[in-house]
């Protein structure tokens, strides 16, 4: 596949998932949220789990 075969849309695809995805560096809030100072909850918390060993 060459770089001139991808449509417009794919890479606007492949830029808005990127944006999206929850980095740990950023404490789990994705790119978007940092850049324009959102703060999005989630419905689904995760909950709570002790691991015993």
């Amino acid at each position: 596949m060459k770089l001139t075969d991808i449509t417009e849309e794919q890479v606007q695809w492949a830029v808005v998932r990127t944006n999206h995805r929850p980095r740990k560096v950023l404490g789990f809030r994705t790119p978007h949220e940092v850049f324009f100072g959102l703060s999005i909850s989630y419905t689904n918390q995760p909950s709570k789990v002790a691991l015993r060993i």
